[in-house]
């Protein structure tokens, strides 16, 4: 058992090392990403949002339909070309649901599209819609949250918009079984038909949320900052200032209003993707810096209606009328090896001890394991062509 212990530790030791004189070897951060249009068989390139399915299967919705993304190609989804101007796509362990904006909810029943209530419940547009073994909640972008009873057939109406104006809802979304909304004036619990503040927000606009299943942390986006609570009272764990102090290629004007993180993610390495208003860019918190990704991939701003992960740690933009964007989010991608007066991109990492093996796009390196910082190339790039 000490033996057993001591190679942990050893190991754990290692890897602690390793990454510590990997990001001093490595320079500017990376990203490798693709870009998807029309020519990948992304008919329409205005997309609204992106789902995984349980098959893990990528589902984007766009002004035209849904296509399915097959590793290389979008495909439409003919069983559902009957219903237009969906707005998005969601599924639970026997079927599929479509929001479509101004009709509500549907389902798909041996390749019909069946609305699910025999007359809409709701009173405003659909852009997200939650389904509970006894209710149904509506989301209006940007505006409210309504929520219907269909086991009595009873209708609520956005009680809190009603009161106050000013206090239009940002987004609605289960947290361990709790119904959550995000609002301008803080978070809401929604139990059965009753509609609770959380205290500690009262007043503190929120603007985005991501759930860290894994870590059972929540992630609120607001003015200026970031607040990191648990997934169960949503005690306040942490709150992570964020100042971006250049806007690169973004409006000179709208960066000097206030930041409003209005979509945030999470990876499984603990990195932090979030844009602020008007959705324009992209940024990346990584070790207390943040990366303006877009600036770094040299892409123009565009606007971003929809970010999401996907099972495989992949980062996926959902844009206005510019397709889709699809970031590698492999660790190893993210460094970079300066050597022969070139910057190498690292594709992976083999150890087979004593040695380290760095694989880039025309380089080999390796080095000892007791001497990280002496790279030493196997094959020269001059036999390589450079990519």
């Amino acid at each position: 058992m000490n033996c057993f212990l001591e190679k942990m530790l050893c190991r754990s030791f290692f890897i602690f090392f390793f990454l510590l004189v990997l990001n001093i070897l490595s320079q500017n951060i990376y990203f490798p990403y693709y870009h998807y249009e029309t020519e990948n068989g992304l008919v329409h390139l205005n997309v609204l949002s992106i789902q995984q399915d349980k098959n893990n299967v990528l589902n984007f919705v766009t002004q035209g339909g849904v296509y399915e993304f097959d590793g290389k190609l979008f495909v439409k989804n003919q069983e559902y070309s009957s219903l237009k101007n969906i707005r998005n796509i969601f599924f639970n362990d026997t079927s599929v649901f479509l929001v479509q904006r101004d009709k509500g909810v549907f389902y798909l029943s041996k390749k019909n599209i069946k609305p699910l209530f025999p007359q809409n419940p709701f009173k405003r547009p659909s852009d997200k819609i939650i389904l509970t073994t006894q209710y149904c909640f509506n989301f209006t972008d940007q505006i409210s949250v309504e929520f219907y009873d269909y086991k009595n057939k009873i209708y609520y109406n956005d009680s809190i918009l009603l009161k106050d104006n000013t206090n239009q809802a940002f987004g609605v979304y289960q947290v361990n079984n709790k119904i959550i909304q995000i609002r301008r004036k803080g978070v809401y619990f929604i139990e059965g038909n009753k509609i609770f503040p959380l205290s500690t927000f009262i007043n503190t606009p929120v603007y985005s949320l991501y759930h860290q299943k894994k870590q059972h942390l929540v992630y609120l986006g607001s003015s200026g900052k970031i607040i990191v609570t648990d997934d169960s009272l949503f005690k306040i764990q942490k709150i992570i200032p964020v100042e971006i102090h250049s806007p690169s290629k973004s409006n000179q004007f709208l960066f000097k209003m206030e930041k409003n993180i209005s979509k945030i993610l999470v990876d499984n390495l603990n990195r932090i993707w979030f844009s602020t208003q008007p959705d324009d860019n992209l940024y990346l918190m990584e070790n207390q810096q943040i990366y303006d990704v877009f600036d770094i991939m040299n892409i123009l701003p565009v606007l971003i209606n929809d970010i999401y992960l996907d099972n495989f740690n992949n980062v996926w933009l959902a844009t206005f009328n510019d397709g889709v964007y699809q970031i590698a989010s492999t660790f190893w991608q993210s460094f970079r090896i300066k050597s022969f007066d070139k910057i190498f991109n690292v594709k992976a990492i083999e150890h087979n001890n004593p040695f380290l093996f760095f694989s880039t796009n025309n380089v080999f390196f390796y080095s000892y394991t007791s001497h990280l910082m002496q790279l030493k190339e196997i094959i020269s790039p001059d036999n390589f062509f450079i990519n």
